[in-house]
């Protein structure tokens, strides 16, 4: 599966902090610590590229980098934060556009 650029993951920081915030039976993810986890997510070469790291190793990296300073949080609760990605239900204009259409077929165009 393609990465997911380095925003995913600050985006799943953010809702992971804001999710500790509401559940008593964890402390709240101090600031320092978000910033801490960014830094090092921030600094692994080639990382918030989608096209250079598989999003599996993105999210085994961004669940030990949260251990790392938050070891008290399992990776169920941490892989809960992560956004989920909304799913296409129809093709994108530009799929149906370059498909290519059977020979004597007319193809739609869109209007402009």
């Amino acid at each position: 599966m393609k990465g997911r650029p380095l925003g995913y993951f600050e985006r799943a920081l953010a809702t992971l902090k804001a999710d500790l915030d509401r559940d008593p039976r964890y402390p709240k993810l101090a600031q320092v610590h978000s910033h801490l986890i960014a830094a090092a997510l921030a600094s692994i070469p080639d990382f918030g590229d989608p096209f250079s790291m598989p999003f599996e190793t993105q999210r085994t990296i961004f669940v030990g980098a949260v251990q790392r300073f938050r070891s008290d949080l399992d990776a169920d609760l941490i892989h809960a934060a992560l956004p989920v990605e909304p799913r296409r239900k129809r093709p994108a204009v530009i799929d149906l556009l370059a498909r290519p259409g059977k020979e004597g077929e007319a193809r739609a165009w869109l209007p402009h």
